[in-house]
């Protein structure tokens, strides 16, 4: 039950800096595509744009999770198994 409680407090404190600029990164991949179109940018259009923004998105998300997971790790070594 503590760990349950423990992730959930943790993820609702990882969840809410990483949420917007996530959600925000498929709108800006998309604008941006169009601006490569616009002002005609050799080798970048919106395709490329968007691949790179989820390419991106990925990376950031992976080490945000790796990060989480470390810190929930800790976290309950110190909480948990210390508290009994």
């Amino acid at each position: 039950m503590q760990k349950s409680a423990l992730r959930k407090q943790i993820g609702a404190f990882f969840l809410m800096p990483f949420a917007l600029p996530f959600i925000m990164t498929v709108p800006l991949g998309m604008v941006f595509g169009k601006v490569y179109e616009i002002w005609n940018f050799s080798g970048l259009d919106g395709g490329h744009a968007m691949g790179t923004a989820a390419l991106i998105s990925a990376a950031v998300a992976g080490v945000y999770a790796l990060y989480f997971l470390i810190t929930y790790r800790i976290a309950c070594d110190h909480v948990i198994c210390r508290g009994r």
